[in-house]
């Protein structure tokens, strides 16, 4: 009877499973710090990177995107890197092989039970019961288990239409992020020269003043609108620093790459192009099944409908059948096990009731957006044709017309004492002109971008 009393040990220990841990990965301090230097420049980086994403993913690019992507004056070039290296895509990307893994141990049958029973630890061999019990509806396919291993898959499918989104997302933010950068360098580059310019009106009224052919407060007043000329620089000049930021964190590359800092107002036209391209808009209909976010909210609702059908599932009864042993000394028996177990009644229908609840407020969500998305799309169509026609009615005209008045104000300056509050009103001018003329490239474009992110569609299935 000592083999029997082996056997009592051995039977517990086959059905154990032993899990292998992963070895540890330790962060390398200085392969982290080069590998985003390397970034900007390393074409092979960014291939590989671009290589992890889905096919989905790399047809918010054109089709030649790997001739283009080299050179910064194109939106391809920026586009590229928010899909390989921006932060929320990159998360999303980890939540969908998260969601992925999970689908592999979902839907499996309930643990198996071993108990075993020893009326004298003592003497092993006087009484001993082992019981091994299997889920049998698990093991047939019915109950919570399908249920489960459905709302894995509805759950790995949202994951997929979150990552859709970000990459959506991250697609039209890095434009709108560089044309902010673009227009505010434009603005100081523009005002850098003016300001250069009106220095000389300065030293021209220095000599005025020591002539007395004007007084002391003219010269204030000539002073302190180039000190507001010189501020409204500053200031932008501290939105040019605010805005590379905020493209580093767009594009996935650091704030002071060469890249970052050589973007001018050049690219604008790649931009202007781009959004040029831009579809009619859409009906709702289409955009239920174009618009990323509300393609994510439908898979939302069928997260909760599986949720329902899980909670559901609750309602079956765990039928637990499999073998029995019981040996002694002197004997050995087999029989078998049947254990049952029935959910109180009334303890389901409250989680049914409210998974209902749920899947009713992700119906509305989705309606709620849906009604967002196109009140979004009108506003940005409508803004960019009023904004598009202001600038060539009268940005522009405006634009062109202060620098041909500031300059001759400014030679008229040199020779024409009398005309110094006539050079103040064309420098407030010109520099009025020059803020408002980026701003409403500015707006244009976002407008632009902002119609195409809410009624282009995406192409993935």
């Amino acid at each position: 009877m000592k083999d029997l009393r082996h056997l009592a040990l051995c039977l517990v220990v086959s059905i154990s499973f032993s899990c292998a841990t992963p070895p540890e990965d330790p962060i390398d301090d200085t392969q982290l710090v080069s590998s985003l230097e390397s970034r900007t420049h390393d074409m092979a980086l960014l291939r590989q990177a671009l290589s992890q994403v889905s096919v989905g993913e790399l047809s918010l690019l054109p089709s030649n995107w790997e001739d283009i992507v080299s050179n910064p004056n194109t939106t391809t070039y920026w586009q590229a890197r928010a899909l390989a290296w921006e932060r929320n895509s990159r998360q999303a990307r980890w939540s969908l092989a998260v969601e992925l893994a999970k689908t592999e141990s979902a839907g499996f049958p309930d643990p198996i039970e071993v108990s075993q029973r020893t009326d004298d630890l003592s003497d092993l061999g006087l009484n001993n019961q082992i019981n091994v019990v299997f889920d049998l509806l698990g093991i047939l396919g019915l109950g919570r288990a399908p249920a489960e291993a459905a709302l894995a898959r509805r759950e790995c499918r949202a994951a997929l239409g979150a990552l859709e989104l970000s990459t959506w997302r991250a697609n039209f933010d890095v434009l709108g992020a560089l044309v902010d950068l673009a227009c505010a360098q434009g603005k100081e580059s523009d005002l850098s020269l003016e300001l250069k310019e009106a220095r000389r009106g300065k030293k021209r009224a220095q000599e005025l003043v020591n002539m007395g052919r004007i007084g002391v407060a003219d010269q204030s007043r000539i002073d302190g609108f180039l000190d507001l000329l010189g501020s409204t620089r500053a200031d932008t000049a501290a939105e040019v620093a605010r805005f590379q930021s905020r493209m580093a964190t767009a594009s996935g590359l650091l704030a002071n790459s060469q890249a970052i800092r050589n973007i001018d107002s050049q690219v604008l036209d790649a931009i202007d192009s781009f959004t040029k391209s831009r579809k009619p808009e859409p009906s709702m209909s289409a955009l239920l099944n174009s618009h990323p976010q509300l393609r994510l909210d439908r898979l939302n609702y069928a997260v909760t409908e599986a949720k329902l059908r899980s909670v559901a599932a609750e309602a079956w009864p765990k039928v637990g059948l499999g073998p029995r042993f019981e040996f002694n000394s002197d004997s050995f028996l087999t029989g078998g096990i049947l254990r049952l177990s029935f959910p109180w009644p009334g303890s389901i229908g409250g989680l049914i009731e409210a998974a209902a609840q749920e899947r009713a407020a992700a119906r509305a969500r989705l309606q709620d957006s849906l009604l967002d998305v196109t009140a979004k799309l009108r506003q940005a169509s409508r803004s960019r044709r009023v904004l598009e026609q202001a600038r060539v009615s009268r940005v522009i005209p405006a634009y062109q017309a202060s620098a041909i008045t500031w300059r001759g104000q400014q030679a008229r300056f040199q020779v024409d004492e009398k005309s110094w509050d006539l050079w103040t009103d064309s420098l407030n001018l010109r520099r009025r002109a020059i803020i408002a003329y980026w701003d409403n490239r500015r707006d244009c474009l976002k407008a632009a971008i902002e119609e195409m992110r809410h009624g282009q569609g995406s192409e993935n299935p």
